[in-house]
């Protein structure tokens, strides 16, 4: 938590980029196993990016054509997230 808050600090000045790791996603939100959507998250000032890879786990059951298909809910519960962080 400490690299966060000092990236943090940097991004107020209007510099520097912060990448959060999944670990400290998982000291900063409660979710854990399937509910943790989020592999990382990128701050800058200008945006905040969450990326999430996408698994047949994750999928499970949601296919068009043979290809997997993440599920609405599940990209809000991402957005969410990323804004929890």
């Amino acid at each position: 938590m400490k690299r966060f808050t000092i990236g943090n600090a940097d991004i107020l000045k209007g510099r520097l980029e912060i990448k959060v790791e999944k670990e400290e996603i998982m000291r900063i939100l409660p979710h854990r196993g399937r509910m943790l959507l989020l592999d990382g998250v990128l701050i800058t000032p200008e945006i905040v990016r969450g990326a999430f890879r996408v698994t047949p786990e994750v999928c499970d059951g949601h296919a068009f054509k043979g290809k997997m298909i993440l599920r609405g809910a599940d990209i809000l519960d991402m957005a969410a997230q990323t804004l929890g962080v």
